[in-house]
């Protein structure tokens, strides 16, 4: 099922797409490369795009864009830090789980 099914099956009827949610058993890594490496790579793409591409427009400056380089050094290490920080906090949530 894709992202997008699933999102309007929780809006529309959850009740029936809890029910087939429960029923999977999904492991680690289909639930990182299917939701959590799609949401997080939003921002650092749109991130890129506005603050390379688009540039910045600054008080008696003008516009200032981020080189592209630097642009997508930075949009890597936020997405590889956005993985991280849902691997750490599904291990915090792990924990505190009863």
């Amino acid at each position: 099922m894709t992202i997008v099914n699933r999102v309007k099956g929780i809006c529309l009827k959850p009740k029936t797409e809890w029910d087939a949610i429960s029923e999977e058993s999904p492991s680690t890594a289909d639930l990182f490369k299917g939701y959590a490496v799609p949401l997080a790579a939003i921002g650092p793409i749109a991130a890129f795009i506005g603050g390379s591409i688009v540039g910045r427009s600054m008080p008696f400056v003008g516009s200032y864009r981020v080189p592209m380089v630097t642009g997508l050094v930075t949009a890597a290490f936020t997405f590889v830090m956005a993985l991280v920080g849902v691997f750490v906090l599904s291990l915090i949530i792990n924990a505190l789980a009863p």
